[in-house]
Formats: C-alpha cells, structure tokens, sequence
C-alpha cells in the first residue's frame, strides 16, 4: 500500500506540551518532516485545552471519534465540535483524505518510549519495529502496547485513517516541555517517516520477524471508601515500575491509614500508565498486560 498524506497530530491533549511545541518546530523547519515520496501536514488538535493548560475543556477529544458522535448533531461540547472539524480535515472517517496518521502523547508514568498499537495491521507492525531497531542507544528502549483488534468502531482520533501510529513518552509533569523528551518524540516521527518512504519507494527495510508486545488486559482501579473516593496509593515498590512483572503477593497499594495491598493474580503480569495523573478522575491507577510475541 502506498501513503500518499501523513497526518502528524499534537495537542489532542492540551496539557501535554511535547505534542504542540513539536509542530511550532515543524512549521519552522518543514524538511524535518518532508518527504519526497508523501505529503504531510501538521494538525494542532485541542487548541483551547492547550490555552487554559488543561487535558481538555468539556470531555476527552481522543474518545469523541466514534462514527456515532462524529455524525450526532446533538453534540455541542467543544471537543465534540473539534472532533467534527478534525473528521472533516482528515477524514471523513471511513472515506478519509489522510492515509496514515500519528498522534503524538506524553504521560506522568515511566513508560519510556511506547508506541500504542491496535490490531495486528503488518504495515504497522512493521513500522514499530524498524523504529525499535533504529532508535539510538542513548535513548530508551522502544516497548510496544498493543490492543487486539475486536473490530467495529473505535473512538480515537487516528481511528479515522487506515493505518496509524500513537505515541506515549514519559515520565514528564503535565504542562512541562523536557528536553529528552521531546528530542525522543522528534526522532520517533522521523523514524516513522523515513519507513513511510522507505516502503513507498519500494527500499523495504529488513525487519525482524517476531515483535515482542505488552497486550491490553485490563484497568485496574485504585482502592475506594463507600463513597467511591480514592482511599490509597501506589505503593512505592510498584511506582515507576511499567513494563516490568508483576507477580502473586507483590505489593499494589498503601492505603492512607499505613495498610498494604497486594497482587492476588495467578498469572504473571505487566503494569503500564502506572499512577497516570490523567487517569485519577476514573479511579484508575494503571493497566494490565500480557507480555507476548506476534509473528510478523
């Protein structure tokens, strides 16, 4: 398949500053992101949560894409209304003028670098990996989170191109640029465009053949009172340990009172978003994977 437009997205989330920061650079310096082979475009997604240094005004815009609310009129927050104006510019959905997109993120937790895979898309999966293997050494190591594809409709924005790349680096503060951070997201895309052209230009790069993946299982909630209100924290031994396992009887939690909560699972297990600062208004202290392999 052949990627005529590449869209490069940043600001989905307003306090995440790498993202928008990263596009003043581009439109300063467009050959960083030129290639002879494609078209890019830059896209600044959530311009207003960006302004008041908030994730978002109304509702998260990386959750208004699904067809349904992109096609309801009778949504008028202001990242639904985004969302319509973003699904008129790449999309529309289902028939879109942008072939591949990538959506730019940063995170409080110490996931390092990770690309945010969904189904088992080749074209993707290919890609992720030739950025693994070309990512400088004094950089961190790329991990892969990946999410089985269980068809139907999804509701995030790269949803509406057919292939796509999200990115998540970290650990950096919301509302804060990092130098190492940025550096790190700039030379993701720059990875990501040259296998673009790589591939269009029919130079396929060699590419390992099995791809070492964190599959989605689960969220996992911090622990509450009866009132439903957040009653503990991550427990020291856990916090900033993503991507690394987590076994029967390690230790979760320490509520406020001193007391300890421990893993009860049966299987070995990979935290990641652990302790998100942008999860804490679902109770939502990090995710479960399974560490697996999938064949090229």
């Amino acid at each position: 398949m052949k990627i005529n437009n590449v869209a490069i997205i940043g600001g989905t989330h307003g306090n995440e500053y790498t993202g928008t920061f990263l596009l003043k650079r581009w439109a300063n310096q467009t050959s960083e992101i030129s290639r002879e082979s494609f078209k890019t475009q830059t896209l600044w997604a959530n311009p207003k949560a960006f302004y008041e240094n908030k994730r978002y005004i109304d509702t998260d815009l990386n959750r208004c894409f699904l067809s349904s609310h992109l096609n309801d009129e009778t949504i008028h927050t202001y990242e639904g209304n985004r969302a319509k104006v973003i699904n008129a510019e790449l999309g529309p959905k289902g028939s879109p003028a942008f072939d591949f997109s990538i959506d730019l993120h940063t995170t409080t937790s110490n996931m390092g670098v990770t690309l945010i895979l969904v189904g088992g898309d080749e074209y993707e999966l290919k890609l992720a990996s030739y950025i693994k293997s070309r990512m400088p050494k004094s950089m961190p190591a790329v991990n892969f989170y990946y999410f089985k594809d269980q068809g139907g409709d999804h509701p995030f924005l790269t949803s509406i191109t057919p292939k796509r790349l999200g990115v998540e680096i970290g650990p950096i503060p919301q509302g804060v640029l990092r130098h190492d951070v940025f550096e790190q997201t700039n030379k993701v895309v720059q990875l990501a465009l040259d296998y673009i052209h790589l591939a269009n230009t029919g130079n396929d790069p060699e590419i390992e053949g099995e791809l070492e993946v964190f599959m989605h299982k689960s969220k996992h909630k911090f622990p509450e009172d009866e009132a439903g209100k957040i009653c503990g924290m991550v427990h020291k031994d856990l916090q900033g340990k993503d991507f690394v396992e987590l076994r029967k009887n390690d230790p979760l939690f320490i509520d406020i009172n001193g007391d300890e909560l421990f893993y009860e699972g049966e299987d070995i297990t990979f935290p990641v978003f652990i302790n998100e600062a942008a999860y804490y208004d679902e109770n939502i202290a990090f995710s479960l994977t399974e560490k697996t392999v999938i064949t090229i």
